[in-house]
């Protein structure tokens, strides 16, 4: 089963299915995370919220649907986006 892809041009296969106003709170030695949740139009990511992780957390807080959420890191070594399909309900 896929639940991640690591490029915006293609939605993982499987959906993560979640409640609506779930919240993300993402952990790990990233030095900046960014995410956001949006569709793939055309192969690019639609973006319908930005999501404020400035405090560490912020809720998924969308109309229920089929969405990606693609979540950026950035690290000494470098960067990497990673996508997930999620399924808010």
């Amino acid at each position: 089963m896929e639940q991640c892809s690591d490029a915006a041009l293609s939605t993982p296969s499987s959906a993560i299915e979640i409640p609506g106003r779930t919240r993300l709170r993402p952990t790990g030695d990233a030095a900046k995370v960014q995410a956001a949740i949006g569709r793939l139009v055309d192969g690019k990511l639609r973006v319908i919220r930005q999501l404020d992780l400035s405090g560490g957390q912020d809720r998924i807080d969308v109309p229920p649907g089929d969405y990606v959420l693609d979540v950026y890191g950035t690290w000494p070594q470098g960067e990497s986006s990673f996508d997930f399909h999620i399924r808010v309900s």
